[in-house]
């Protein structure tokens, strides 16, 4: 007879160091790509209307960095390590201001596809 798993059973062996690590790491690196895209658009004639732009992308490559240093710390379940360190990540920048973008469902979405591959890549 095939056994179910649960929700709860698919938890088993999340390490929170690893997600830690991931969430710090991602929130680094997004805090240094913004500040190096920030002083770009200010000295270069890039309009300030592209830094919508600039934040998606940034974002992408935080959210994968980061997912993947969680997980290849942890060395397993890469999928559900990056996972759960996007959704941390994606609700920490809805918290600390939205302002009312109107892409946020696809950002988000984006940005946790992001965090997934990031975290598979770090387990292989």
């Amino acid at each position: 007879m095939k056994t179910i798993k649960t929700p709860v059973a698919m938890l088993e062996g999340i390490q929170p160091k690893s997600i830690m690590i991931g969430i710090v790491t991602t929130l680094v690196l997004l805090l240094i790509l913004t500040m190096v895209a920030a002083i770009i658009v200010y000295y270069s004639s890039i309009p300030e209307s592209s830094l919508n732009v600039f934040a998606t992308i940034i974002n992408i490559i935080s959210l994968a960095v980061g997912s993947y240093m969680g997980s290849r710390t942890a060395k397993a379940k890469g999928l559900i390590h990056g996972l759960i360190i996007g959704i941390v990540v994606v609700l920490i920048l809805i918290l600390a201001g939205n302002n009312g973008n109107a892409n946020l469902p696809i950002t988000a979405a984006y940005s946790l596809l992001a965090a997934i591959i990031g975290g598979v890549l770090g387990v292989k």
